[in-house]
C-alpha cells in the first residue's frame, strides 16, 4: 500500500473539497503528513490542485500553484494532462 494519499476519481465530482486537501496534504502544504509522506513538487498534485483551483475560480493561490506547476512539468519525463491517469476523457483526446 502507497505511503501517500491517492485520488482514483474525477477531482470535480461531489466532494471535491476533500480532493484538494488530499492534494494539498501530499504536497505538504497543511502538515497533516509526516515529512517521510509529504512529495513536494509533486507534478500530479499540483495538476490535481490546481484544477480544483481553477474549478473554483481562485485567483489568489491558482496563479501561484501554476507557476511550481509549469517548473514540474518542464522535469516530467513524460506529458501529464491530468492529476490521475485513470481519466479517461483526457487519456482518449491524448
Amino acid at each position: 500500500m502507497p505511503s501517500h494519499p491517492q485520488i482514483s476519481e474525477d477531482p470535480f465530482a461531489p466532494g471535491r473539497g476533500y480532493k484538494e486537501a488530499v492534494y494539498r496534504a501530499d504536497l505538504g502544504f497543511d502538515g497533516t503528513l509526516n515529512r517521510a509522506c509529504q512529495h513536494l513538487e509533486n507534478v500530479w498534485s499540483l495538476h490535481g490542485l490546481y484544477e480544483c483551483l481553477m474549478r473554483r475560480n481562485d485567483k489568489v493561490e491558482a496563479p501561484l500553484i501554476k507557476s511550481r506547476l509549469d517548473l514540474a512539468l518542464a522535469r516530467a519525463e513524460v506529458p501529464i494532462r491530468a492529476s490521475c491517469a485513470c481519466r479517461r476523457e483526457v487519456a482518449a483526446a491524448a
